[in-house]
């Protein structure tokens, strides 16, 4: 960590104005690991935190009555803390709520009406529709065929000379 933030491990990729080192002001505390692990011993921090796992294992693994006690006397508090203050029913309700929302719309909006009624169904009624359409032409006469291409052949001469 010291080569990296205090050395020349960055000197050519950042450029820093001295007006604005705070590495430099942050790097005059360190003197190296070891230096570092003293001070972490001479610090209060470490001896709170061994002492709240030590009171942790005595009071839920060693005598559990005192946690039975605690919660019954603390009902409002431990509730608050066991829920994690709540934030997952406000997550599940904000996000996971809104997500569910959204989701319900684009299958609403594109699944049922633009996928499953233009794409799927429309396309089948527009087959339908044609069908109507060559069943009136479809006769079986074979003198309205002949009408028929005589009348296109025409159109497409009046086209080309047109």
């Amino acid at each position: 960590m010291e080569g990296m933030l205090f050395g020349e491990w960055f000197r050519d990729v950042l450029f820093v104005l001295p007006q604005h080192d705070t590495l430099a002001r942050l790097g005059e505390g360190v003197h190296g690991p070891v230096s570092m692990v003293a001070h972490g011993f001479a610090g209060f921090a470490l001896y709170f935190a061994a002492a709240g796992v030590f009171a942790a294992w005595y009071i839920y693994m060693k005598r559990p009555e005192i946690a039975e006690r605690i919660k019954s006397r603390f009902g409002i508090v431990h509730r608050i803390l066991d829920k994690k203050y709540f934030f997952d029913e406000l997550y599940q309700a904000l996000f996971a709520g809104g997500s569910r929302g959204i989701g319900k719309l684009l299958w609403s909006l594109g699944d049922r009406i633009l996928i499953d009624g233009l794409i799927i169904n429309g396309s089948a009624k527009a087959v339908g529709v044609v069908a109507g359409w060559a069943r009136n032409i479809q006769t079986g006469m074979l003198y309205h065929y002949a009408i028929a291409m005589i009348l296109g052949l025409l159109l497409l001469l009046t086209w080309f000379v047109i």
